[in-house]
C-alpha cells in the first residue's frame, strides 16, 4: 500500500501489516522498523492456522510508498514476476486508485489479468462519496441517503447550508475522497462553512452537505465478496464509533453477536443493497473483490452513507472467524455465528516486542489450546504511532468485550 496522492498521515506505512492475518499466499508488507516484531507475530499466526505461507518485509520511504520500494528492489521484482508467471500466484491490492496500481503492475512487466482486485475504473467511482450519490440518484434511489446536496464553491456552500439548516438541526460537510473520520465538519449554525473552508483551504470539488444523524446513531455495514461476478461470502458488522469534535473515531468493529444491530437491520441492508450490487455488476459482470456499504440507523430511520469498493478492516475479522468456524467443524456462511470477533485499538507505546505481548497477555492470548482470547494484529503500527489492534474471540459479544478489557488492563502502562 502506498500513501494516497496528496493525502498522508502518520502510520499509513504500517497499514499493509493488516494483511498478515490472511491465510495462504505470499504477503509483502512494509517493514515497520521492528522486523522481529512482525516475524515473531507471523510465526504465532501460522501456529494458529492464520497468516501467509511466506512473509516478505521491505523498507519503505517515510510516506509509506510500498509500491516504489518494491520497484526499487529489482531482485524482488523478478521474484514477484516468477511467482505469478511460473507458480500461479495473483496480486491482490488493499485498494486501487487513479491507475496507480495499474502502473505498478505494468512496471513489473505484468498486466491486469495477473490481478484479483477491482480495476480503478470501478473503485475510483464507487469509493467516491459524491460520484456514488450521483449514480444512486440517477437510478431513483436517492431516498437511501440522508438528505444532502453537492456543491463546488463557497457561494453554493453558503446557500445550501442556510437552506438545509431550516429543515435539520445539525449538518455535516464531507470531502468526498477523504477518509470518513478525517474529512468532515459538523455544525448546527452557519459557522460550519467557515470551519470547513479553513480546514480544506477552500471548497474542494463535489463537497457534500448532508443532514447529520446524531452521535447516538448505530453504525453498521454489509460486506459482500465476489469472484467472477458470483457472491462467495457475505457478512454484517457493527462499527463502534464516537464523535469527537469534527472527527468520527472508529474504536472497534464487531462480527457475529452484534449488541445493537438487529435482524431487522441486517434484513434491511440486504434488501436495499440488491439494486446497488446490480449496478456494480452491470458495468463489471466479472467482478472479483469486495464491495461494502456503510449504513446508519437513527431512531427508526435507516440510511446508506457510503460505499467501499476495496478490502475493509472487517475482511480480516471475517478471515479469522472463517478459520475458527472451520476448526469447529462449522461451514461458514450458513447464518451460524458461534464465533464473535471484536476488534479494538490498544495503546502501548513504541518500545515493544512480540515476546513482551505474549508474556503480558498470558492466558488472555488466543492459543491452539483455547477457543477464546485475543489475537494481536496490525502490529506494524506500534513503532510508528504506539498502538496496535487486538481481536477478541468469544462465543458472545459480552464475553468478547470482557476479554478485550482484560487485554487492555494487562497491557496498560
Amino acid at each position: 500500500m502506498s500513501a494516497l496522492p496528496s493525502f498522508s498521515f502518520k502510520g499509513i506505512e504500517a497499514y499493509s501489516t493488516r494483511a498478515m492475518i490472511l491465510r495462504g499466499g505470499i504477503t509483502i508488507v512494509a517493514d515497520c522498523g521492528n522486523s522481529n516484531l512482525l516475524l515473531f507475530a507471523h510465526k504465532y499466526l501460522q501456529h494458529l492456522g492464520f497468516g501467509p505461507d511466506k512473509l516478505i518485509l521491505i523498507k519503505t520511504s517515510e510516506d509509506g510508498d510500498l509500491y516504489q520500494a518494491i520497484l526499487n528492489d529489482k531482485g524482488l521484482c523478478a521474484r514477484i514476476s516468477d511467482f505469478i508467471r511460473n507458480e500461479g500466484y495473483k496480486i491482490e491490492f488493499f485498494c486501487t486508485r487513479n491507475n496507480i496500481e495499474e502502473k505498478f503492475v505494468s512496471s513489473l512487466g505484468l498486466n491486469w489479468d495477473d490481478v484479483i482486485s477491482h480495476p480503478s475504473s470501478l473503485a475510483d467511482i464507487w469509493n467516491n462519496k459524491s460520484v456514488f450519490r450521483s449514480i444512486v440518484k440517477s437510478h431513483e434511489l436517492e431516498h437511501l441517503f440522508p438528505a444532502y446536496c453537492i456543491v463546488n464553491n463557497a457561494q453554493e456552500l453558503d446557500h445550501c447550508v442556510i437552506k438545509m439548516l431550516y429543515k435539520y438541526p445539525e449538518l455535516v460537510i464531507k470531502r468526498p475522497l477523504w477518509a470518513s473520520g478525517l474529512g468532515m465538519v459538523f455544525g448546527d449554525d452557519s459557522t460550519i462553512t467557515e470551519r470547513y473552508i479553513s480546514q480544506h483551504q477552500g471548497v474542494p470539488a463535489d463537497t457534500i452537505i448532508e443532514r447529520a444523524l446524531g452521535a447516538d446513531s448505530i453504525s453498521m455495514s454489509i460486506v459482500t465478496m465476489f469472484d467472477k461476478g458470483q457472491i462467495t461470502d457475505r457478512w454484517f458488522t457493527e462499527q463502534e464509533c464516537s464523535r469527537r469534535g469534527d472527527s468520527i473515531i472508529h474504536e472497534g468493529l464487531i462480527l457475529g453477536d452484534m449488541p445493537n444491530v438487529s435482524i431487522h437491520d441486517t434484513d434491511w441492508m440486504e434488501q436495499v443493497t440488491v439494486p446497488l450490487y446490480k449496478l456494480v455488476l452491470r458495468d463489471h459482470p466479472q467482478l472479483t473483490g469486495i464491495v461494502n456499504f456503510d449504513c446508519l440507523r437513527h431512531d427508526n430511520e435507516r440510511f446508506i452513507l457510503e460505499c467501499n469498493a476495496r478490502i475493509t478492516f472487517s475482511t480480516y475479522l471475517q478471515e479469522i472467524r472463517r478459520v475458527l468456524l472451520l476448526a469447529r467443524g462449522i461451514v461458514p456462511g450458513n447464518g451460524i455465528s458461534e464465533v464473535t470477533c471484536l476488534i479494538g485499538k490498544i495503546v502501548i507505546g513504541q518500545d515493544c516486542s512480540f515476546e513482551f505481548l505474549q508474556t503480558a497477555l498470558g492466558q488472555t492470548l488466543l492459543t491452539d489450546q483455547n477457543q477464546s482470547g485475543v489475537i494481536p494484529i496490525v502490529l506494524g503500527c506500534i513503532p510508528n504511532v504506539g498502538y496496535f489492534y487486538c481481536v477478541a474471540i468469544a462465543d458472545s459479544y459480552k464475553d468478547a468485550l470482557g476479554i478485550m478489557n482484560d487485554a487492555r488492563m494487562k497491557l496498560k502502562r
